[in-house]
């Protein structure tokens, strides 16, 4: 069920009016089954899946929490983790994995015809996952208590705005929140409902739309060089933000409307002067999963450079393959890593370079130069996301500026690109003006918007919400695209 679809516009008014409307203690009854048959309608067969795991993760934190011995802890968490992940192994890299070793086999001299399973990706199955590692881990280190109401935790497993494309939440920040019963507060409904438009906008009216541009050049880029591979590029930058953080921002609305606090996940990404930097605004619950569970349990920065560089590259490794049983997701994950590594070993360099050609007496301009620097690095990474396979992002990689000069000068130059997407060329410019109006608004503080807007007056709020919902009603393509983040 498609939080823009009319069927989950329905299930979610009639999952807040009975919440609204019952005893306090009966809420997380209308909750739990709610969003089980959320997950149910996506397919029945992997309700059992998502069972199986917050089974197994309940049971393994209260075996934790009762063992006293560390080493009988360690041993229950060491064969935890292994039996949470089995099942994302099956489902997402399985047929990768074997595919990849045939390839290897096949360059090896020994050629070896690997199976092909086929096996049909469930739901939000990395997000569950990362979720009740999270939990078991948490219970281990003794940050959080395990839950012993089957009920509520299989709640905090499956609660269902937040079940599919995350944020990764933590048992610190959800698991109290569900076992409160908040009454309506039509200040809260207000709230949730202005977030849950405002995803929806940047989703259907902007994502959405820009969808057929990209997919035009991204599904042939041969036929494609230059201008039109740069736009593609740019657009995907744009539509995968709008895509994702239009869906989270749904998620918080409708969790806000219940009641609930979901984390954040993005803070204005594109608006980063590093890629570190970008990596604390953007899908930010991943970014703080991967640190916490994984870098500094490798040891951080702690033990020297080379162990310091090799944890960022196991991290953004692991990073890259969890979005996808690819290698153009492992090579976007080894850009990204690549990035910080460069980032850190040439720190000092650049802070001379800076000071030699006085730059730090222009903070504006140095900050632009910082903020496009940083934009240019994740839109090149973006195209081995994006890309089909490895030659087609060799490809476009190598044909980016091929004729740009004589595109930009002649009529016409994208002509191709916006009759294979279907669209005119006033919907293109509008787009293109909306994508970079998009990017413009990043570079303004979040804390400066929300200064300028909370204070504004109601008729300016209401114009807001009209616009967006006129826009809505009549520039959401006929057919929607599916959240990108729904295949991770």
């Amino acid at each position: 069920m498609v939080f823009t679809s009319r069927e989950f516009l329905l299930f979610f008014v009639l999952v807040a009016a009975l919440c609204f409307l019952l005893p306090g203690r009966q809420r997380w009854h209308v909750l739990l089954i709610a969003s089980l048959w959320f997950y149910a309608a996506s397919g029945p067969v992997y309700l059992l899946l998502l069972l199986a795991v917050a089974l197994t993760a309940y049971g393994a934190a209260l075996l934790i929490e009762a063992t006293a011995r560390p080493d009988r802890r360690r041993l229950l968490l060491a064969l935890a983790i292994p039996l949470l992940i089995a099942p994302l192994v099956g489902f997402k890299y399985l047929d990768f994995l074997l595919q990849s070793g045939a390839a290897l086999s096949a360059w090896s001299g020994a050629a070896w015809d690997a199976p092909y399973f086929g096996l049909l990706l469930p739901l939000g199955i990395s997000f569950f996952t990362f979720q009740a590692i999270a939990y078991v881990v948490d219970v281990h280190e003794g940050r959080f208590p395990a839950e012993r109401h089957p009920g509520l935790f299989m709640l905090y497993k499956s609660f269902f705005p937040q079940l599919i494309a995350g944020p990764i939440e933590r048992p610190q920040n959800l698991l109290p929140q569900l076992r409160r019963s908040p009454g309506f507060d039509a200040e809260r409904v207000i709230d949730g409902g202005r977030l849950m438009l405002w995803g929806a906008f940047k989703k259907v009216v902007i994502g959405d739309n820009l969808a057929p541009f990209v997919d035009a050049v991204y599904a042939q880029p041969t036929a494609y060089a230059g201008l039109p591979l740069l736009v593609a590029t740019f657009f995907f930058a744009i539509q995968i933000y709008c895509d994702f953080s239009g869906y989270v921002d749904m998620a918080r609305g409708a969790a806000r409307v219940l009641g609930i606090d979901l984390s954040h996940n993005f803070r204005a990404p594109y608006g980063a002067q590093s890629v570190a930097e970008f990596w604390r605004r953007w899908h930010i619950t991943l970014s703080t999963w991967f640190r916490d569970y994984v870098y500094v349990r490798l040891g951080g920065n702690r033990r020297g450079p080379f162990r310091y560089a090799r944890n960022i590259a196991i991290v953004f490794l692991l990073s890259g393959l969890w979005h996808g049983a690819n290698w153009t997701f492992v090579i976007w994950g080894a850009l990204h890593g690549s990035y910080l590594l460069a980032s850190w070993s040439t720190a000092s360099l650049r802070a001379e370079l800076v000071a030699l050609t006085g730059l730090a007496r222009y903070p504006a301009l140095h900050r632009a130069i910082r903020v496009a620097a940083t934009f240019t690095l994740v839109c090149f990474a973006w195209i081995f996301f994006r890309a089909a396979s490895i030659p087609d992002a060799l490809y476009i990689v190598a044909n980016l500026f091929v004729g740009i000069g004589d595109q930009i000068v002649a009529p016409g130059a994208l002509d191709p690109m916006i009759a294979a997407a279907g669209a005119t060329a006033a919907g293109f410019w509008t787009l293109l003006a909306m994508a970079a109006a998009l990017v413009a608004a990043h570079q303004i503080p979040p804390e400066r918007v929300v200064a300028w807007i909370e204070p504004s007056r109601r008729w300016q709020r209401w114009a807001a919400y009209y616009v967006a919902t006129g826009a809505l009603l009549f520039f959401a393509p006929v057919d929607l695209t599916p959240f990108i983040y729904f295949r991770f």
